[in-house]
């Protein structure tokens, strides 16, 4: 009976099918599924159809990255700018200029991005931006330079410091670097550890001073950077140097009085305010305040280098009297000595100068390459020439390694001032000497140095009226050219011919003309014969220039025919010896006369020739061809194969 109960509680066991939809089946099944269920269909798919919408916004959100291509972009400037000739009015790229001013009116990021040359993932590189930029500069966009920045936002910190160094110093334009520093806040482009740095220093090292109205704005960064708690030593310094670069100094005064606790004075702290001093106008005032300098600073602190802007203070003035300080100012603060050689000027009595317990130095100061300079040039303007050689000679001996060439031209300058009647030879033999021993430095400068002593010593009628004397310079001249400014060229017959380059001439004809008169006939020709070979083997003699070249060239030209000129006065024949020339029979030509005559028509010819190349320079023309060449060299060749021995 328990057991029939127990047996009535279990349930029958039943098996049964049910069917329905696979959802992790094939997109291509679940079409099948769906045309067997409803007899529909289906293109697409719900899930294909959202992975397309997603692969398109994707799609367009990386497209918006990158610009157009430049097909794209020239249609969407014809239907959306109203530009039918598109390709004719904006080559659009990076190294285009047309399409700048586009940049001004389309809000359009892709056509912005096809401009300049970049994408959106690049704007994001601050490096990148800045190398894009400082492009743009060297190719002078600077318009798109600014574009750049503007689209790079905060990322573009390093490329306006680029745009800003750019203006400051290629442009020479301290106002628009400051507006672009002013402009920053407005463009949301920070400033970063570099900025005020590079603006000040540029403005600093700017050829003309800076404006009042300038120097105004620099003292308001530097209260804004103070008010920031941003201002450090570096970049105090840098604000003085600008504002020393301004003939008003109350500004660097005024900026000074403003240095925060935290900011300490160092030695180009005070050198700076001694560079400001030399530009205030009043005597007194400036080495009053120039005094209160070295006074104010540390013992420790003052060096060469501060020493020489302050003894700059007294050579910068206007009144010689307080020029003339200056050596002996020197004397008192440096250990050196000029043997057997004084100054001839004494310290005028108004005149108190500075000792060293004044400054509380304990010795003396070394000399300097730019303390050196100074005494030279305080030599030129005191006119203590003779003290000033001395004083380099004895310089070069204990210091020759430091010699700058600075020092080495102010020093040709003082010979050209104390011996104007042989500065030519004396420079010659100094150059000579510092080629020699290594000293020399930079040698184009202090060959131009020589070239104008030589000028000097021609100009003088003692020396070009002379014949022996006239002689002699224009000689040694003229070794001195082939020493230093002479090439070697292989001639049509295989022999290495030696010519002065054409730029030499420049110089050269400065000598010889004033002499030409006295010259004898013999140098003469020999001058000519040396043009003639620069026209010979230097190319640039028979072709067209523009510019600064080609009036030099012209210059050459024409002292060339003026020169020929009296060459070929001086070839005249008397009436008896035209007659004596004329019974000649052509066959015979052993007289002198008879090839004095026949000189002379070569040397008009040359004249004649040289006229001609200075009317095609004035056109524009080359004076090349080979007809004229064929008969140019022929009778060049007859005038440097003729001796007028005898003439």
């Amino acid at each position: 009976m328990h057991c029939i109960k127990s047996c009535a509680r279990v349930r029958p066991f039943s098996r049964s099918f049910h069917t329905g939809f696979v959802g992790l089946g094939s997109q291509l099944k679940l079409k099948l599924n769906i045309l067997q269920q409803k007899e529909k269909l289906v293109k697409q798919t719900e899930k294909e159809l959202k992975k397309r919408v997603e692969e398109k916004r994707l799609k367009g959100l990386s497209a918006g990255k990158y610009g157009y291509s430049k097909q794209k972009a020239n249609d969407i400037l014809k239907k959306k700018y109203h530009i039918q000739d598109a390709e004719k009015f904006a080559k659009i790229g990076p190294l285009s200029d047309a399409d700048t001013s586009l940049l001004a009116i389309t809000k359009d990021k892709r056509l912005m991005y096809t401009m300049l040359g970049i994408t959106r993932p690049q704007l994001k590189d601050s490096v990148l931006v800045q190398k894009d930029v400082q492009k743009f500069c060297k190719r002078d966009q600077l318009q798109k330079a600014l574009f750049l920045i503007k689209l790079a936002g905060p990322n573009g910190a390093a490329g306006m410091n680029a745009l800003m160094e750019h203006y400051l110093t290629v442009e020479k334009d301290g106002k628009s670097a400051v507006d672009l520093y002013t402009w920053r806040k407005k463009w949301q482009i920070p400033p970063n550890e570099y900025t005020e740095s590079i603006l000040f220093q540029g403005l600093a090292k700017l050829p003309e001073p800076i404006s009042v109205k300038l120097a105004e704005r620099v003292v308001k960064i530097v209260v804004k950077m103070i008010e920031d708690e941003r201002l450090n030593n570096i970049n105090f310094n840098a604000a003085l140097s600008a504002l020393s670069n301004c003939n008003d100094t109350s500004y660097l005064f005024t900026c000074f009085d403003l240095r925060p606790k935290g900011i300490k004075k160092d030695a180009i702290t005070y050198t700076q305010l001694l560079i400001g001093c030399s530009k205030i106008e009043d005597p007194v005032e400036a080495i009053q305040r120039a005094d209160a300098v070295m006074n104010m600073a540390d013992p420790r602190l003052i060096d060469s280098q501060m020493f020489f802007h302050y003894a700059n203070v007294w050579h910068s003035r206007k009144d010689i009297r307080f020029a003339r300080c200056v050596l002996p100012l020197i004397e008192t603060f440096y250990s050196y000595n000029v043997k057997d050689t004084t100054y001839k000027y004494t310290v005028p009595e108004f005149v108190t100068l500075p000792t060293m317990e004044n400054w509380r130095l304990q010795r003396k100061l070394k000399m300097s390459p730019y303390t050196a300079h100074l005494i030279l040039e305080n030599c030129l303007k005191t006119g203590e020439y003779e003290y000033g050689i001395a004083f380099f000679e004895q310089y070069c001996k204990d210091h020759s390694e430091s010699l700058t060439s600075k020092n080495i031209l102010a020093y040709m300058e003082l010979i050209i001032k104390a011996y104007p009647l042989e500065c030519g030879y004396k420079c010659r033999e100094m150059y000579r000497r510092l080629e020699e021993n290594g000293s020399m430095r930079e040698p184009l400068h202090a060959l131009l140095k020589t070239y104008k002593a030589f000028e000097r010593q021609a100009s003088k009628k003692i020396n070009n009226s002379d014949p022996e004397k006239a002689s002699n310079l224009v000689q040694s001249c003229v070794s001195f050219i082939k020493e230093n400014e002479s090439s070697v060229l292989r001639s049509e017959k295989g022999q290495n011919e030696s010519y002065i380059k054409w730029k030499a001439w420049m110089f050269l004809w400065n000598v010889v003309s004033p002499c030409k008169e006295t010259l004898p006939l013999v140098q003469k020709k020999a001058i000519m014969d040396e043009f003639i070979r620069t026209m010979l083997y230097d190319n640039a003699m028979l072709i067209r220039h523009k510019g600064i070249t080609l009036s030099n060239m012209r210059f050459i030209y024409l002292e060339a025919v003026r020169f020929v000129k009296i060459i070929e006065t001086s070839l005249t024949l008397s009436d008896e010896q035209l007659k004596k020339v004329q019974l000649e029979p052509e066959e015979q030509s052993a007289s002198i006369e008879k090839k004095k005559f026949l000189f002379k028509r070569h040397v008009m010819r040359l004249r004649k020739r040289l006229l001609e190349i200075v009317e095609n320079l004035e056109n524009g023309k080359d004076s090349t061809g080979n007809e004229i060449e064929k008969a140019f060299k022929q009778y060049c060749s007859l005038i440097l194969s003729t001796s007028v021995n005898g003439f």
